[in-house]
């Protein structure tokens, strides 16, 4: 089942939007006129953009929960990214020890980008360290995704973080790649995916 957002459609932004450009054009500012050529086709795409269906059940001591797998979240999203001319891919690091991940989504036609940023402990539940890694990395790619995108979700939870032994620092920030003055905003696993639901004792 797909759900869309509901969106109440107004001509003051277009007109606005349109104003905006034509000043930018006027006075040379290329950067500006990227940026609003990019927001304009990104908040048409979010306005058409499903709320995320979760497809995934676990089953821990704790209870059970469902929630949205990384490959399901780009299957749902690709249509719509490529209608748009829309991409996006990951850069990773370490910090101190912590995994370090970065959500670059770009336009094709401008060039112009925006990221989404967070880091992340190793999974101290994994057997290995390789194992560790890759646990962490998914985990990351998936909130990043989430994050930068402005993604919403039918009843998700928190992807049963709250029973596990890996600490996530909430440190994500969106910001705009080519301009200096960035947008940060703190995120944690409920106000991505809402309130876990009721679980089993």
């Amino acid at each position: 089942m797909t759900t869309k957002r509901k969106t109440t459609e107004t001509t003051e932004q277009p007109k606005t939007n349109n104003m905006m450009l034509d000043l930018a054009l006027k006075s040379g500012d290329m950067e500006t006129v990227k940026k609003i050529l990019f927001y304009d086709k990104f908040q048409k795409f979010q306005n058409e953009c499903p709320q995320i269906v979760k497809t995934e059940k676990v089953i821990t001591a704790h209870g059970e929960y469902y929630y949205a797998p990384l490959d399901e979240i780009r299957k749902q999203i690709h249509p719509l990214l490529n209608k748009y001319r829309l991409t996006y891919r990951w850069d990773f690091s370490e910090t101190n020890g912590d995994i370090v991940c970065t959500c670059i989504i770009t336009d094709s036609e401008t060039g112009y980008e925006i990221s989404s940023t967070m880091r992340s402990s190793k999974d101290a539940t994994m057997e290995n360290d390789v194992q560790a890694v890759g646990s962490a990395t998914t985990y990351l790619q998936r909130y990043t995704l989430v994050s930068v995108l402005g993604l919403t979700s039918v009843d998700m939870d928190d992807d049963g973080r709250s029973s596990a032994p890996l600490k996530t620092k909430n440190t994500a920030e969106v910001s705009e790649i080519p301009l200096p003055k960035k947008k940060k905003i703190q995120l944690n696993d409920e106000n991505l995916f809402g309130e876990e639901n009721d679980k089993k004792s």
